[in-house]
């Protein structure tokens, strides 16, 4: 009975609850020290400093297409390729166009015969005139036929002004024809990476329609929507500090080069109407547009490609 009471004290004395273990003790300072390094690391990261992570990175589109419909017989890059300034995109199928501009030719050709004819009809009317202008005060001819003479020679000069206008006309159809010959051969406007081909050889495209679209490579910007409460610390200058999702760990810099004129929302198809009695307060954002310091000719092509659509976090320096 002794011995058991014993073991049962030593039991007792060897037994420690869990939440006072040692090692226990050691993980849970171990966890505060990291919580308060990461508060503080927190405080002097974003003190001073206007946040969001509502921003993305943006870039100038370039739609390539064509002026007059036409059927695609050429397409000399695709998606992803990088062009350069006047570098052949787009061939289109010229040969109706050849063909009308023979015929406007033609028609121009046409037109100036006929111009020069009532030229020469118009010379003789106006001889006739006269000199049945001077055979009618004589008293040599009747005033019918004297008549007659004037209103043929009025005819001969509308038709000489009508020629005239069609042969202009003609003219300026053909120019429209050799214009549009021009553009057969579509080349990149800038520099710029291929992001979606539309089309593909021997589709038909109206004008207007884009065969592809292309992102300028120097004109990549940062478009970071802040909360309204924070807009009255926000200017054009401010310093930015930009991280993007695609590269944790690495900051970019940036200036705000603009501020938006209007809140996001104002682009919305479902715009909040203040004026119904079911209103419910939402918070605004506004667009700010910041320049990237680091990326100065080539954004795509760089060790670090910063493309449209990524995502992005951005600080903004509060002066005091």
């Amino acid at each position: 009975m002794e011995i058991n009471k014993q073991i049962e004290a030593n039991s007792k004395a060897v037994y420690v609850p869990w939440y006072r273990g040692k090692y226990t003790l050691m993980l849970a300072g171990a966890a505060c020290i990291i919580l308060a390094a990461s508060l503080i690391w927190l405080y002097l990261r974003y003190r001073n400093y206007v946040y969001t992570d509502n921003a993305i990175v943006d870039g100038e589109k370039i739609s390539i297409g064509a002026k007059y419909s036409g059927k695609i017989s050429k397409l000399f890059v695709k998606a992803g390729d990088i062009v350069h300034k006047g570098e052949p995109l787009i061939e289109l199928d010229g040969s109706e166009l050849s063909a009308r501009e023979k015929q406007a030719q033609a028609d121009v050709l046409d037109a100036g015969e006929k111009e020069k004819l009532c030229s020469v009809n118009l010379e003789k009317a106006q001889g006739d005139f006269r000199r049945t202008e001077l055979e009618f005060k004589n008293g040599i001819i009747p005033v019918e036929q004297y008549d007659h003479s004037g209103k043929e020679l009025a005819a001969l000069s509308i038709q000489k002004s009508i020629a005239a206008a069609q042969l202009a006309s003609a003219k300026a159809q053909l120019d429209v024809i050799r214009a549009q010959l021009n553009t057969v051969n579509i080349s990149a406007p800038d520099d710029g990476v291929v992001a979606k081909k539309w089309f593909s050889v021997g589709d038909v495209v109206q004008p207007g329609q884009a065969v592809f679209t292309i992102y300028n490579l120097r004109d990549v910007d940062i478009v970071a929507n802040v909360e309204e409460s924070d807009f009255r610390n926000v200017r054009v200058g401010q310093k930015a500090i930009i991280s993007l999702d695609a590269y944790p760990g690495h900051d970019f810099h940036g200036t705000v080069s603009s501020l938006g004129p209007n809140t996001a929302s104002e682009f919305a198809q479902d715009q909040t109407a203040n004026s119904t009695g079911d209103f419910t307060k939402l918070t605004q954002y506004i667009p700010v547009r910041i320049l990237l310091n680091d990326i100065k000719d080539n954004a795509i092509t760089g060790p670090l490609p910063v493309l449209p659509g990524m995502s992005a976090e951005v600080r903004l320096k509060v002066a005091h």
